[in-house]
């Protein structure tokens, strides 16, 4: 929270009375100058000596808020609401406390309550602006602004989220993308495949429709399907896709997945994924669970550990188990996004051919680049090397297009 609003939040709180002005007034100055541990120990002083002020707890709250300190800030606030359950300061500052841990939905149903006492209040119509901007519900935060806008033009808080809702890109509902790759093998003819989908990409839910053209150890073949995303409350998303391909050969003839993801907590999502897959002669079941980590800077590493098991449908064979796992990096440098990847086993089960069943072993460096000059608009492209442990090798690369509107 930048400096401006610490100051608004400081002038909105009443005169102190004597005997603790110097105390609050230093609380005040160490809040302005963002030296949160030492504002915190002081309103907690203030606390002590006057129990019945409720604002010297609600400072608490929201300080413990800024240092990431949610349980302090919760039992802080919870404290205040038990005995002034209408009490809208407080409702706002645990509204804000959920925001922090992008528990949206929490922050709502507080901002909901909060908005049948103040339904006019500035506080209020912030707050709500920017849980609905956090959520990329950019149009109902605009609204929200507009209206403090209306009553405050002065509002310095309302004209720096303005100016952010500005900066925010267009919001494209449909998404279309072309691609065509080609694989190398030391040990057989090139194989190539062609690709397009298209689909809605609208806030909280995605769908395309894919179509991917295969030329592979011989076998040509169609593959055709729809995926689905959807995101729920607490930035959990449930996703899912089927592909056909009658009469393939070389890839899956039914492909099917199923998985979500989650925010746990600031930074850091986990997921986990099933898939299907069922070849002319073969049956594997895919577990992955995985974990994302997002930096301050424009970077983030992806980690996936992939567990196979395949039945080659033959009386007598067992099931085989497999273990792969991989690693991603990745930088954005406007208007450049950079990956570089290293798996081991298989890099990926999204494509997955009768070369690589059962015990497959293998070291793969994987590089790529997205180019956006436009938010309309990306170019991307990869390369991948990979050898494996009979002693082959495959160098692969891609390049795709995608335009939105």
């Amino acid at each position: 929270m930048n400096q401006l609003l610490f100051a608004a939040l400081i002038l909105m709180q009443g005169t102190p009375g004597a005997p603790s002005q110097d105390l609050e007034g230093r609380a005040k100055q160490a809040v302005a100058a963002q030296r949160f541990a030492e504002a915190r120990v002081l309103y907690r002083q203030l606390a002590a000596e006057d129990p019945l002020n409720s604002d010297h707890l609600i400072w608490v709250g929201r300080i413990s808020g800024w240092m990431g300190d949610y349980d302090t800030g919760s039992a802080a606030l919870d404290t205040v609401l038990e005995r002034e359950p209408r009490n809208t300061d407080a409702l706002i500052a645990k509204a804000y406390l959920f925001l922090h841990q992008r528990r949206y939905s929490s922050a709502q149903a507080l901002l909901d309550r909060a908005q049948a006492i103040v339904p006019e209040s500035v506080d209020l119509r912030m707050a709500l602006a920017r849980n609905m901007f956090y959520q990329g519900r950019v149009k109902e935060a605009r609204e929200q602004v507009e209206k403090v806008l209306a009553a405050e033009p002065s509002n310095s808080e309302a004209g720096q989220l303005n100016a952010q809702i500005d900066a925010q890109p267009r919001v494209y509902r449909f998404e279309m993308s072309l691609g065509f790759g080609q694989d190398r093998f030391s040990f057989a003819s090139p194989a190539t495949v062609e690709s397009i989908s298209a689909g809605y990409t609208g806030t909280a839910t995605r769908a395309a429709l894919i179509y991917e053209g295969w030329n592979k150890f011989g076998d040509v073949s169609h593959r055709g399907g729809i995926t689905l995303t959807h995101r729920f409350a607490r930035s959990v998303w449930l996703r899912g896709g089927a592909i056909i391909a009658p009469g393939a050969l070389a890839v899956a003839r039914e492909d099917y997945s199923g998985g979500l993801s989650a925010n746990v907590r600031p930074r850091i999502v986990t997921g986990g994924d099933y898939r299907y897959l069922r070849f002319a002669s073969s049956r594997v079941h895919v577990a992955s669970p995985s974990m994302e980590y997002y930096f301050e800077r424009p970077v983030w590493v992806q980690a996936a550990l992939f567990t196979a098991w395949t039945d080659d449908n033959v009386p007598g064979h067992s099931r085989i188990a497999t273990q792969s796992f991989g690693v991603r990096y990745n930088h954005q440098i406007a208007p450049l996004v950079l990956h570089a990847g290293y798996a081991r086993g298989n890099e990926s089960y999204s494509a997955l051919s009768i070369d690589r069943l059962g015990r497959f072993r293998a070291n793969t460096f994987i590089g790529g680049v997205d180019f956006k000059p436009v938010s309309s608009l990306t170019f991307g492209t990869f390369y991948s090397y990979q050898r494996r442990d009979s002693g082959s090798t495959q160098n692969s690369f891609g390049i795709s297009l995608t335009v939105r509107k």
